[in-house]
């Protein structure tokens, strides 16, 4: 998910300098999409380098192109968590997508990994469609009560 989001930034171009790595904008721009404030996206990337939550908030505007997504119907969306260690703490970052389009559909940040979390990240996937769409995940035991739910 997060290279998906690295390449359509180097993809548009639309990071002129370079003082930091396009990884980390992305990561700020994927927490911001997930709900914390600036501020706290800064706090979490301190394991990074400095960063100003102003910066994040620039990152966020640019990138808005990329993360903005209209609600139609879907035929397969696929889910997956990743585990990030940042400044000596783990945050699970939830992704969705829609396997046509590669559009990024959802993303949920959270400091567990649990049935109740992975419900969260379904419901905003589900916003953003007009119907129910096949959904993809991997083995986790957290998915199957989340999909009988929705």
């Amino acid at each position: 998910m997060l290279r998906h989001v690295i390449e359509c930034i180097e993809d548009r171009n639309i990071f002129l300098r370079r003082r930091k790595s396009n990884d980390i904008k992305a990561l700020a721009v994927l927490l911001c999409y997930a709900g914390p404030s600036y501020r706290r996206a800064r706090d979490i990337l301190l394991g990074y380098g400095k960063v100003s939550h102003e910066a994040i908030r620039k990152w966020y505007v640019k990138c808005r192109s990329v993360t903005e997504v209209e609600r139609r119907k879907r035929r397969t969306v696929a889910i997956d968590e990743t585990k990030l260690k940042v400044d000596g703490k783990h945050i699970y970052l939830w992704a969705a997508i829609d396997v046509d389009t590669r559009e990024i559909l959802a993303v949920h940040v959270s400091s567990a990994r649990c049935h109740l979390d992975t419900y969260i990240s379904l419901r905003k996937v589900l916003k953003k469609c007009r119907n129910k769409p096949f959904v993809i995940v991997d083995r986790g035991p957290w998915y199957p009560w989340a999909i009988i739910q929705t």
